[in-house]
Protein backbone atom coordinates (compact mmCIF):
# COMPACT_ATOMS: atom_id res chain seq x y z
CA UNK A 1 0.00 0.00 0.00
CA UNK A 2 1.24 3.54 -0.66
CA UNK A 3 0.81 6.56 1.17
CA UNK A 4 1.54 10.32 -0.07
CA UNK A 5 4.64 11.94 1.25
CA UNK A 6 2.56 14.51 2.55
CA UNK A 7 0.10 12.74 4.74
CA UNK A 8 3.20 10.44 5.83
CA UNK A 9 4.47 13.57 7.41
CA UNK A 10 1.12 14.64 8.91
CA UNK A 11 0.55 11.48 10.76
CA UNK A 12 4.11 11.95 11.77
CA UNK A 13 3.76 15.22 13.28
CA UNK A 14 0.71 13.91 14.78
CA UNK A 15 2.62 11.49 17.11
CA UNK A 16 4.83 14.81 17.90
CA UNK A 17 7.36 13.86 15.60
CA UNK A 18 10.00 16.44 14.46
CA UNK A 19 10.91 16.14 10.48
CA UNK A 20 14.18 16.92 9.70
CA UNK A 21 15.26 16.20 6.58
CA UNK A 22 13.21 14.60 3.15
CA UNK A 23 14.55 13.05 0.04
CA UNK A 24 13.52 11.77 -3.13
CA UNK A 25 15.65 9.73 -4.32
CA UNK A 26 15.73 9.20 -8.31
CA UNK A 27 13.59 7.01 -10.27
CA UNK A 28 15.09 3.65 -10.80
CA UNK A 29 13.99 -0.15 -9.16
CA UNK A 30 12.29 1.62 -6.23
CA UNK A 31 10.99 4.45 -7.97
CA UNK A 32 9.17 6.80 -6.35
CA UNK A 33 11.35 6.10 -3.24
CA UNK A 34 11.21 8.85 -0.65
CA UNK A 35 13.78 9.02 2.99
CA UNK A 36 12.22 11.09 6.04
CA UNK A 37 14.43 11.39 8.45
CA UNK A 38 12.82 12.15 11.78
CA UNK A 39 13.28 12.51 15.51
CA UNK A 40 10.56 12.25 18.38
CA UNK A 41 10.08 15.23 20.06
CA UNK A 42 10.93 15.23 24.20
CA UNK A 43 9.08 17.25 26.72
CA UNK A 44 10.10 17.53 30.53
CA UNK A 45 7.23 15.73 32.87
CA UNK A 46 6.54 18.96 34.47
CA UNK A 47 5.64 21.71 31.95
CA UNK A 48 4.63 23.84 34.84
CA UNK A 49 6.55 25.03 37.59
CA UNK A 50 6.10 23.88 41.00
CA UNK A 51 3.01 25.69 42.78
CA UNK A 52 3.83 27.14 46.10
CA UNK A 53 1.95 25.65 48.71
CA UNK A 54 -0.31 27.70 50.91
CA UNK A 55 0.51 27.40 54.58
CA UNK A 56 -2.78 27.16 56.78
CA UNK A 57 -2.93 29.36 59.73
CA UNK A 58 -4.34 27.75 63.08
CA UNK A 59 -7.01 30.28 62.88
CA UNK A 60 -7.99 29.10 59.73
CA UNK A 61 -9.18 25.71 61.48
CA UNK A 62 -12.40 26.00 63.15
CA UNK A 63 -11.05 23.69 66.17
CA UNK A 64 -8.44 25.39 67.04
CA UNK A 65 -9.22 28.93 66.15
CA UNK A 66 -12.58 28.69 68.84
CA UNK A 67 -9.92 26.99 71.11
CA UNK A 68 -7.34 30.06 71.49
CA UNK A 69 -10.45 31.90 71.89
CA UNK A 70 -11.66 30.67 74.51
CA UNK A 71 -8.32 30.70 76.47
CA UNK A 72 -8.03 33.77 75.80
Amino acid sequence: RQFLTCRIIDWLELLHFEILQQHDLPSGFFSPLTVIIARKRTYPIILTPEKIRFKSNSMLQPLEAFSSKAES
